[in-house]
């Protein structure tokens, strides 16, 4: 695949939502001018790191819960 976020984001669009991408086409062509030849990185979120201990308290929770 050789095409950028902001190229995936309005074929994706063009796909499955063809009136949502005249409304969002000015958004993108405005990005393209602002980042234009600079790599945007997405960022995948971290996972919530969380105690031992904290797993166990929410174990015991949900246990008293139900």
């Amino acid at each position: 695949m050789n095409c950028d976020l902001l190229d995936w984001i309005r074929n994706e669009l063009a796909e499955c939502q063809p009136a949502a991408l005249e409304l969002v086409e000015p958004v993108l062509r405005r990005a393209r001018m602002t980042y234009g030849g600079d790599t945007v990185y997405v960022r995948t979120p971290r996972p919530e790191a969380v105690s031992r201990r904290t797993v166990q308290r929410r174990l015991r929770a949900e246990r008293a819960a139900t």
